[in-house]
């Protein structure tokens, strides 16, 4: 049991098989939201106001690799024209309103927060992420990524181009710590005690684009929801499938960025085992998370915090750590450092997917916002998964296969609710995704395939594939 000094905030600790304590609320609002909570970080303005309408909140949030223009260097390494953190110094010089974020521990730039809560970020491999505000219309999502890639583009003056890829093609095998703040210190120094473990890959290689959706409806929306966008992570994972190189060389894997996720502490990465049956989906996460390994202690210094294996959430309610006990905020803190396919955080943070061409990135979002908001075609998705008795090392082809039959699903889905932008996104993604990789024209050669692929106009590659549709009305550009 906890002292009680050291824990105000949380219900006392009970043994590991105590599950009735577990779904105490207080250990679940943070998972499932509250009609008074807001979500806090890079998607700090969702809430869980479209729980009680028929209204969906999203939001995207796109990690790109920048490179020197003149001789393709990742910003950052030697040689290359200067560090990612001038992108983001450049970026509030030009736009007004925008604040540097800077971390308190080390003095580095890290992020750029503008006044409509979107914002920049560095990833530990300097790779550039830029999030939206959280958006009720595809239309909104739209303008608000074109303000933040048009601004980006601004800053690169021609000096740097960028990649959108599940892994950096050219990046070295020992890819150093560019963005030195203190929890990526503690966070490289966590995952390089992981014996074979691939956290350090996942830390200085990897991007994604991520759909944050918040699901309409009631408690019961929102657990259905959750349970499908667990089931269907295999067949979208292969669909979407997009990262081919690893430290200069062509990839042995069908994805390197999920294999890499796939040898990435699976403590806290991955599907929770039988979520998707689930009967208190909220009470089974918690389980799971008070079960998975801690990483980052308040307070303690670097050297001082834990190492992998070292120290689980469960014990570090019953003993504590090194004196430290810890309370709600904690708790708040350890189910963000998760790394699960989907991390419950109120709305849906669905990390599944490969970084895609930047014109195909609004069509992650799109897939996801179209089987999972509205209730019927959630129910059409869970029939079609019945018939076809999937699972995640089940065989490729049928994966494929399903995969294509969720894409005429979803864009259906988004054709009945009117999302005619949503629809052509996917359309012309589905397009790309339904072409064999064999016949994809992929270059062997890791500095060719970044040549043929940076684009020194992000904004203007994003809305490639829905141009048509946005001059015919009249809209943007």
């Amino acid at each position: 049991m906890l002292p009680k000094d050291h824990n105000k905030n949380l219900p006392q600790a009970a043994d590991s098989e105590d599950t009735d304590s577990v779904c105490d609320g207080l250990w679940k609002r943070p998972i499932r939201g509250g009609a008074s909570q807001a979500i806090r970080g890079s998607t700090s303005q969702f809430n869980q106001s479209s729980r009680q309408t028929q209204s969906a909140t999203m939001g995207i949030e796109m990690e790109m690799f920048a490179y020197d223009a003149n001789n393709l260097i990742p910003l950052g390494l030697q040689g290359a024209v200067y560090h990612p953190s001038e992108l983001l110094k450049r970026m509030s010089d030009c736009v007004e309103g925008a604040n540097l974020k800077v971390d308190p521990s080390t003095g580095v730039v890290t992020g750029l927060a503008f006044p409509s809560g979107a914002n920049f970020s560095l990833e530990p491999g300097g790779q550039v992420e830029f999030s939206s505000a959280p958006r009720t219309s595809t239309e909104a999502l739209v303008e608000d990524v074109i303000f933040g890639l048009t601004a980006l583009q601004n800053a690169a003056r021609g000096e740097v181009v960028f990649l959108s890829h599940g892994t950096n093609p050219v990046a070295p095998p020992e890819m150093p710590l560019l963005v030195p703040k203190e929890r990526y210190q503690i966070l490289r120094r966590y995952f390089q005690s992981e014996s074979s473990g691939r956290g350090v890959d996942m830390m200085g290689h990897t991007g994604t684009v991520q759909p944050n959706i918040d699901i309409p409806g009631d408690d019961s929306d929102w657990e259905d929801a959750v349970r499908l966008a667990f089931a269907l992570t295999p067949a979208v994972q292969m669909l979407t499938r997009n990262s081919y190189f690893f430290a200069g060389k062509r990839s042995l894997f069908s994805s390197e960025r999920q294999q890499i996720w796939k040898c990435t502490d699976a403590s806290r990465s991955g599907i929770p085992d039988g979520i998707v049956h689930a009967r208190d989906v909220a009470c089974h996460y918690a389980l799971w998370a008070r079960h998975a390994n801690v990483f980052l202690v308040r307070g303690l210094p670097l050297n001082e915090q834990p190492l992998f294996g070292e120290l689980k959430f469960q014990d570090y309610l019953e003993k504590g750590f090194k004196g430290v006990f810890p309370t709600l905020p904690d708790w708040e803190l350890h189910l963000a450092t998760l790394f699960p396919e989907i991390r419950l955080r109120g709305f849906l943070e669905i990390r599944n997917l490969d970084a895609q061409p930047f014109e195909h990135l609004l069509a992650g979002v799109m897939l996801w916002k179209g089987l999972l908001v509205d209730s019927n075609a959630r129910a059409e998705a869970w029939s079609l998964l019945s018939r076809n008795a999937l699972s995640p090392s089940g065989d490729g082809r049928a994966l494929a296969e399903f995969g294509n039959e969720l894409l005429t699903l979803s864009t259906e889905s988004l054709r009945r609710s009117e999302d005619v932008l949503g629809a052509a996104a996917l359309q012309s993604a589905a397009a790309f995704w339904s072409v064999p990789e064999v016949d994809r024209n992929i270059s062997e050669d890791a500095a060719a395939f970044v040549r043929e692929n940076v684009v020194s106009d992000p904004a203007e590659a994003f809305i490639k594939s829905v141009k048509p549709y946005l001059k015919r009305r009249g809209s943007f550009r």
